[in-house]
């Protein structure tokens, strides 16, 4: 019989929270006192955070330093997530203004809407990420944008996404037509 097996809950805590700060290497834990990293705090916007001046705001693809803005009636690629479900993939640029932050954390809500209505689309997703200055923007990491479990219900259907920023330094709002197009795989990984 394994030792895990003879241990109540009670017991298994503690052994399985140390083995957790064993597997953490002395750059991953943080003394008393100590602030984060900006590389790793958390993208957390307080409620005081929200409602900044609006600025120009692009759904697009690729990454900050190969961006495409995208169009109406463009495609997007539906891909595979990681437990099989549907996803696209945007990115979203944020007009940039002499004296931003290198990185600024803002709220992001991406609402989908399909041809007909429709139950079998997510309704969309909100998050906080960082948007990094580059260039002549503040980008947004790839978004994974869940969007169902269906392939066949989602090809060639026109999606409209609406994304919406908010933040104490900038907010920003728009909307894009989209035809789904089917993942490139048949199945999902």
């Amino acid at each position: 019989m394994h030792l895990a097996s003879r241990m109540s809950l009670r017991e298994r805590f503690p052994f399985l929270l140390s083995l957790g700060l064993v597997a953490c290497g002395p750059s991953d834990l943080v003394s008393a006192g100590d602030e984060p990293s900006a590389e790793s705090a958390a993208c957390v916007p307080n409620d005081a955070s929200t409602g900044g001046p609006v600025r120009a705001l692009e759904i697009g693809t690729g990454a900050a330093d190969a961006f495409w803005p995208s169009d109406d009636g463009d495609d997007a690629q539906l891909v595979w997530g990681a437990q099989g479900g549907l996803m696209i993939q945007p990115v979203l640029r944020l007009q940039r203004e002499a004296g931003d932050p290198p990185r600024v954390c803002l709220e992001v809500d991406l609402d989908h809407e399909i041809d007909g209505g429709g139950d079998e689309i997510s309704k969309g997703t909100l998050l906080f990420l960082w948007f990094t200055r580059h260039d002549d923007g503040l980008f947004s990491p790839v978004i994974d944008d869940f969007l169902g479990w269906d392939p066949a219900g989602f090809d060639g259907v026109a999606l409209t996404l609406t994304a919406r920023v908010d933040g104490a330094l900038a907010s920003g709002e728009q909307r894009r037509e989209l035809r789904l197009q089917a993942p490139a795989d048949a199945r999902p990984p």
